[in-house]
């Protein structure tokens, strides 16, 4: 047990408090892969290592609902080598890449005290709204929570300086489906210099007892966090922003440097053990910041390896099991995968075209594997099937990413949502509490990322979509849902549905190029409760918002 002192925010009309208190935190600690049976790193023969797991925090050994969990965090540099590249002074979560995985039950309040560890570099002029700056301001977005998107929750337009802490207090619903999610910073202006940077971390709403069918349950429970790393491309951002503190350089290995690369877990290439027919469910989280989808591929031919879609966004599909041949996870996105493999062998794992990963295969067929059951959860009320619900009136509006109209040739790009950059004082829609809200979006060159509301996949406007890989229809089904979606080669948009019901305040909405999010395509939509039943597109009141710059 530790004493801290806890930098209180209290928030009024004309300003800002700042408050000094003692705060206890009970942090308990689990150094276990999250459901894996090995643990260790063992050499291979091409020199790389067995997949390892960042040390689990949080309620992982409780399956006591409405728990209270106290735990640290602290973004801070560290300097990082892995065999292919090193980084000075990269930005991370609690001195590691990825993070500690935090676990937590549905019903569950999560208190995070978390510290800013980095330093105010003087002297640094802050630049504009919409370009980047803030190198080393912080604060945290639980992605894909459906939690309050209001302080002390996950409000991501505070900025919390070097040297001060925030605690924040999020409370997990006890409808909460289980699944997985992420953490990360989200400060605008710096998201893609902390998430290329490597600041992640897994989140793991976990399933209640009895909750999945038996043969799920009993899988080996494999967590992969993915993170692309392109290190010119990051330096370019800090260059632009001033900073003095990143910088790169070779890894370890003397044979050769690779400065754009992707690690699992934080090690280039490592490789996972299992026996044959054996199943594993793998909660893949793709903590990307860049445009291309993840595109997932076990390198196996005649079907030697079975890949089937159990979850994505951490909600559980409702045609499983749904086999699928690619899973392009979009950035930002996660998908969870039951696995399983026929015949002992070395099968390779594609992501972006590259290896990413090894399946070291071993054991003798003696049976079959067993087959994956027919399964639909049960939902909760805020992902009740939308398809046949009609949009309350006045609720369907545009939500389209795009570059301003007002950037000129050899301007500086400028993001837009309908046609308007990001503002600290204005939203771009607001939404009455209690009715179906309905969106059409041009996820296509842009990923659509919306905050606390996952959203209803419902329709293509244009039915006939001759420029979307197959496999993308197969992962991208009607009636799925989501809270980052895109399909390359999309013609027209998507329609989307969600029915907020318990959350008021602060929707995010951006695009999960976080180049882009920073340098303008972010909005928010406002979501109230006066009773007078209505919502309105692109209304852009005011607001005297004290996250201001």
């Amino acid at each position: 047990m530790s004493i801290f002192l806890l930098l209180t925010l209290t928030l009024l009309n004309n300003g800002i408090i700042l408050s000094l208190r003692p705060w206890i935190s009970e942090h308990p600690t689990h150094n276990d892969a999250f459901g894996a049976k090995n643990n260790t790193a063992i050499e291979n023969d091409n020199n790389y290592e067995e997949l390892t797991y960042p040390p689990i925090i949080g309620n992982n050994n409780n399956t006591t609902n409405n728990k209270v969990v106290n735990i640290t965090l602290s973004h801070n540099y560290i300097n990082f080598s892995c065999e292919v590249f090193s980084i000075k002074n990269a930005r991370v979560l609690n001195g590691s890449i990825p993070g500690p995985t935090i676990v937590v039950n549905a019903g569950d309040t999560l208190n995070i005290f978390y510290t800013n560890e980095m330093e105010e570099q003087k002297g640094i002029p802050i630049g504009a709204l919409n370009t980047y700056r803030y190198m080393d301001e912080t604060n945290l977005h639980f992605h894909g929570g459906h939690v309050s998107g209001d302080l002390p929750s996950d409000d991501i337009r505070m900025k919390i300086p070097p040297g001060s802490s925030f605690q924040y207090t999020t409370k997990f619903p006890s409808s909460h489906m289980p699944g997985t999610h992420w953490i990360h910073p989200h400060v605008h202006g710096s998201s893609a210099l902390h998430v290329s940077n490597g600041a992640a971390l897994a989140l793991i709403v976990k399933d209640p007892p009895n909750y999945l069918p038996t043969v799920i349950e009993e899988a080996n429970d494999i967590l992969m966090l993915f993170q692309d790393f392109d290190l010119q491309r990051t330096q370019n951002i800090a260059n632009e922003m001033g900073d003095t503190k990143f910088s790169y350089g070779p890894g370890s290995s003397s044979n050769f440097s690779k400065f754009k690369a992707t690690l699992v877990n934080g090690q280039f290439k490592p490789y996972i053990k299992t026996m044959t027919n054996e199943w594993m469910r793998w909660r893949v989280i793709y903590a990307g910041h860049n445009t291309q989808p993840l595109n997932l591929k076990i390198m196996a031919n005649n079907k030697k390896c079975k890949m089937i879609l159990l979850s994505k966004d951490g909600i559980y599909i409702q045609d499983f099991p749904r086999p699928i041949s690619i899973a392009p996870i979009p950035t930002g996105g996660r998908a969870d995968l039951m696995v399983s493999c026929i015949k002992a062998g070395t099968y390779k794992v594609h992501v972006f075209d590259e290896d990413a990963l090894t399946i070291q295969v071993s054991g003798i067929s003696k049976s079959q594997t067993k087959d994956l059951p027919t399964w639909t959860p049960n939902y909760p009320s805020y992902l009740n099937n939308l398809l046949d619900r009609n949009a309350t009136a006045d609720c369907t509006c545009n939500t389209i990413f795009e570059e301003c109209t007002s950037v000129k040739e050899n301007d500086p790009f400028l993001g837009c949502v309908n046609d308007v950059p990001f503002s600290y004082k204005e939203y771009v829609h607001s939404i009455e509490i209690g009715k179906i809200i309905h969106r059409n979006i041009n996820p296509d060159r842009h990923s659509y990322h919306q905050h606390v509301y996952p959203f209803q996949f419902i329709r293509y406007t244009q039915e006939y979509q001759p420029l979307i890989p197959q496999y993308v229809h197969e992962y991208f089904k009607v009636g799925d849902w989501h809270d980052v979606i895109q399909m390359w080669g999309l013609q027209g948009n998507v329609e989307i549905r969600f029915h907020p019901r318990e959350h008021l305040g602060l929707l995010m909405i951006h695009c999960h190029r976080l180049t882009h999010e920073d340098r303008g395509m972010m909005s928010w939509e406002w979501l109230y409760d006066n009773g007078d039943g209505t919502c309105q597109c692109d209304e852009r009141f005011g607001s005297n918002n004290i996250f201001s710059p």
